[in-house]
């Protein structure tokens, strides 16, 4: 019943995922073209650099260093950093009120316990974030085969970030950063706007998440998970700020407590009122 419950979700929401597709194909080529620009297509000949694979990826999640309050400091708002988390919350936004309102005949009567929706759905807001990861990493990675970029690990020029941080790190930890850390914090924000939504409603977990992202880009709160996302915040670059190992210690609390908490509600609640 699970996988069918699954299906369900991915049949429901299929037209959101080609729009996320589309939506993380445009934001990654647009970083990626941009940066690839810059650093040989404006440059002279003598100057010209083609950015590796994975320092494509490192400025696509560079970010900004975090907010100090400073006559002599200007905020610089990381574009990049709102439009990846924006376009997850878009896509996610309402799809908890869809399934309880429009498609929640369809979907509970065919279920024998509501708790195997909650599963579902929570399974359908991992698989969102696998996809938009995926989907980022291949985009990044055509580019480059495109300009015929390196693609080796052992390519990485260190072009995005300062050389702070030795690559790959102390056992790959920067990979392991640099490929793992969007998917923990899309997966808990994804849960954790589910959960709002179905407690409130979409309207109101859309700003809630939202909040949270633009605290995010002037903190560098190990609570603010959203943040996590930028490299310029990362110890695995940068010597300070977070660890890989408190994003994901962070972002499985987050993931469990939505999921405990959307089981807790989820039998008390009448799903059929709206639609």
């Amino acid at each position: 019943m699970f996988f069918r419950a699954l299906r369900l979700e991915l049949q429901i929401h299929r037209t959101r995922l080609l729009v996320l597709v589309i939506g993380v194909a445009l934001i990654f080529i647009a970083s990626d073209f941009s940066y690839y620009s810059q650093l040989y297509l404006q440059n002279f000949p003598e100057s010209r650099v083609t950015p590796s694979f994975w320092d494509q990826l490192a400025h696509s999640f560079e970010g900004t260093y975090p907010f100090i309050p400073d006559r002599a400091n200007t905020f610089q708002i990381p574009i990049v950093y709102l439009m990846q988390h924006l376009l997850l919350l878009i896509s996610l936004g309402g799809t908890t009120e869809s399934c309880l309102g429009a498609y929640g005949y369809e979907l509970f009567t065919r279920l024998p316990k509501r708790r195997i929706w909650w599963y579902a759905h929570s399974a359908f807001c991992l698989f969102v974030s696998i996809l938009y990861s995926f989907t980022a990493f291949m985009i990044t990675a055509g580019f480059s085969f495109i300009v015929q970029a390196g693609l080796s690990p052992s390519d990485y020029m260190g072009l995005a970030l300062p050389a702070i941080e030795p690559w790959p790190g102390q056992e790959g930890i920067q990979i392991f950063t640099l490929l793992l850390t969007p998917f923990f914090v899309w997966a808990a924000m994804g849960l954790l706007q589910q959960v709002i939504e179905l407690l409130t409603n979409a309207w109101f977990a859309f700003f809630v998440l939202l909040s949270l992202v633009i605290a995010g880009a002037f903190s560098d709160s190990p609570l603010l998970f959203t943040s996590h996302t930028m490299l310029l915040r990362s110890y695995s670059f940068e010597g300070s700020g977070t660890t890989f190992q408190q994003t994901v210690t962070v972002c499985l609390c987050v993931i469990f407590v939505s999921l405990v908490v959307g089981l807790t509600v989820l039998p008390k609640k009448d799903l059929l009122v709206r639609g």
